[in-house]
């Protein structure tokens, strides 16, 4: 974000004489969530908003007839012991993924990822964004950022504080219940919608997968299930533009 000491002076100027003052010059912008459109006021940015919630997920059909839906369900027979990380392993974005405490074990997929000797780590290759939901194994999916496993730092860690990663649409989507770091934007969704548990450092994973009941994993299912209809089917969007034209016809 702008405020960011990462960032570097010239960057956030560019950001403020393009990006703001292109932001300024828009009829209704649709924002992430309620802490984004926080923010965008706080620049000084008075233009009407409408709050998105969380990405849609559309995923194409499986060239066999397999449906998302029943993988899922297969997976859902035994509760996960493991996470599920997805999208760029980069040491610059995930850097925290070669530091994660051992006692977590780690399902791996996408691009950048640096080989080493740690056990707990299984990569499983990359793959295109509408195939990876028939790749992906039982576990939760991990929405975490940054160099460090205690907090999500720098400059990517910071921003989702305020942003809506896409890679929780996908593990919705894929009916994969979501472990995320209690100051992200987004935590705030998982805990209303009941679709996984929010964490403020990873190294109390274990613990939280290990007291988790089949009672509770079962609800937390259902949940996922409902929220991943609505994702699969575009709601989210529509639901948005829908609130942005009425709002629209009151001004």
């Amino acid at each position: 974000m702008i405020t960011d000491k990462s960032i570097p002076f010239k960057q956030k100027m560019r950001m403020r004489i393009e990006e703001i003052g292109v932001l300024k010059e828009c009829s209704r912008l649709i924002v992430h969530n309620d802490r984004m459109c926080e923010f965008v006021k706080r620049l000084g940015i008075n233009t009407p908003m409408t709050v998105l919630g969380i990405f849609d997920y559309l995923i194409s059909p499986s060239e066999n007839g397999v449906t998302v839906e029943a993988l899922a369900r297969e997976r859902s027979r035994e509760i996960p012991k493991s996470v599920i990380i997805a999208g760029n392993l980069d040491e610059h974005k995930s850097g925290y993924i070669y530091e994660i405490p051992d006692s977590v074990s780690a399902e791996l997929y996408g691009v950048n990822y640096k080989e080493n000797n740690k056990k707990n780590l299984h990569y499983n290759g990359s793959f295109p964004s509408d195939e990876l939901p028939y790749e992906l194994c039982n576990g939760f999916g991990l929405v975490w950022d940054g160099p460090e496993c205690d907090a999500c730092t720098g400059a990517y860690g910071e921003y989702l504080r305020y942003n809506n990663p896409h890679k929780t649409s996908l593990y919705l989507a894929s009916c994969i219940p979501i472990i995320i770091w209690d100051k992200a934007a987004l935590a705030e969704f998982v805990e209303k919608n009941g679709v996984g548990f929010t964490v403020s450092s990873l190294g109390e994973i274990p613990d939280k997968l290990n007291a988790l009941t089949e009672e509770e994993y079962g609800k937390m299912y259902r949940n996922v299930e409902g929220v991943s209809k609505k994702l699969l089917k575009g709601e989210f969007l529509r639901s948005a533009l829908s609130k942005a034209q009425q709002e629209d016809c009151k001004l």
